[in-house]
């Protein structure tokens, strides 16, 4: 006696998704989702407790964070495949354009009376490693820091640790999540 059995094999679906940006800045929120494989059934988790049932889409986010896209993806035999990316909202980066390293004001990092001791940047402490170069008006280097933060910011100290003289400073922010940042910045030590 022979026994024969039919066996039915099923494709899987190819899941697969791009985004319009893969790094914002806030307040910007909003990303574009578009599908790669004609899929019927789409379904994303947004990384945020929500989901969406489009496969094509425009989202966005109420804050700065890391959020994990994932796309589900499911064909008519039921069979299921995944596929996931990653969104980056950083915050705005905040960049001090005076600092008066006197003593008289609060050196935490919060403004005191208008007056800040240290130079603060707001918002880098959610970019990979910040590189620092501060210039006097001859673009002589005065301050360089290859890993600055907020931890010991800069209080207007040269290479050597003398004190710079009250001026117009020229500054250089690098890292590798955002574009170049340049400006000026003042020190001023007396009123």
């Amino acid at each position: 006696s022979q026994l024969s059995a039919v066996v039915n094999v099923f494709a899987l679906p190819q899941a697969g998704f791009t985004l319009s940006e893969d790094t914002l800045f806030w307040p910007e929120n909003s990303v574009e989702i578009e599908t790669l494989f004609d899929n019927e059934n789409c379904l994303y988790t947004l990384g945020n407790g929500m989901e969406l049932g489009d496969c094509n889409a425009t989202i966005a986010y109420n804050g700065p964070g890391e959020y994990e896209i994932t796309q589900m993806v499911t064909n008519t035999d039921l069979c299921e495949a995944n596929n996931s990316e990653l969104l980056v909202i950083l915050p705005s980066i905040f960049v001090p354009n005076i600092i008066t390293p006197n003593n008289d004001g609060d050196d935490s990092g919060v403004f005191s009376n208008g007056l800040n001791e240290g130079w603060y940047l707001k918002g880098i402490e959610y970019l990979d490693k910040v590189g620092v170069s501060i210039f006097d008006r001859w673009g002589g280097l005065v301050y360089e820091n290859a890993s600055y933060s907020n931890d010991n910011p800069f209080k207007g100290y040269n290479l050597n640790g003398d004190k710079l003289k009250d001026g117009v400073y020229f500054y250089v922010i690098e890292s590798s999540r955002i574009e170049q940042l340049t400006g000026s910045l003042t020190i001023l030590r007396t009123r």
